[in-house]
């Protein structure tokens, strides 16, 4: 399964997904819109933009994660890169839900989207995902970019979630050499 992310003209965006060889799929995406609920790793249930109901079957979980992103990437996409995306690949097990001046020990992979939208050929900029260490942040406090304290509010712990920030919502146009 290939997914991809087609602009169609102004904020329009669609989520492209090959489902056979030849068997295009477009589902219409807004900022908002689809919010993808995945179950079992392997199905997934959702809205589109057009309140068309969509109920998907992964042949692996690594393609439904690379779902999720190009859905995440899209929503960016149509808010015109103003609004965080963001996309749960797993619900956390806490019951407590994350929100403004809660510390958190964050284990996360950064990446830059390629210029088509997709991570396909993006660079991965920061990962400490193969380390003991953990990011500690306080949600709020301005240490991060705002993109993160906005794409970790309401998860819980022990959860897993694709969060795409704009680069207004980072570094900004001029970045944050030499990586950024």
């Amino acid at each position: 399964t290939r997914v991809g992310v087609r602009h169609n003209g102004g904020a329009a965006y669609e989520l492209v997904v090959y489902a056979k060889k030849e068997t295009l799929v477009a589902v219409a995406v807004s900022d908002a819109k689809p919010v993808l609920t995945l179950q079992n790793e392997l199905y997934g249930s959702f809205y589109d933009a057009r309140q068309q109901n969509w109920s998907v079957r992964f042949a692996t979980s690594a393609d439904a994660e690379r779902f999720a992103l190009a859905l995440a990437i899209a929503k960016v996409r149509a808010s015109g890169e103003q609004r965080v995306a963001v996309q749960d690949v797993r619900e956390g097990t806490g019951k407590t839900v994350i929100d403004v001046g809660d510390t958190l020990g964050v284990k996360f992979t950064t990446w830059l989207a390629a210029a088509d939208g997709t991570l396909a050929h993006g660079e991965q900029v920061d990962s400490n995902t193969n380390t003991a260490k953990v990011l500690k942040m306080v949600v709020g406090d301005g240490k991060v970019v705002r993109g993160w304290e906005e794409g970790v509010k309401g998860m819980t712990k022990g959860g897993v979630r694709y969060i795409v920030v704009p680069p207004a919502l980072a570094y900004g146009a001029q970045g944050k050499p030499p990586a950024v």
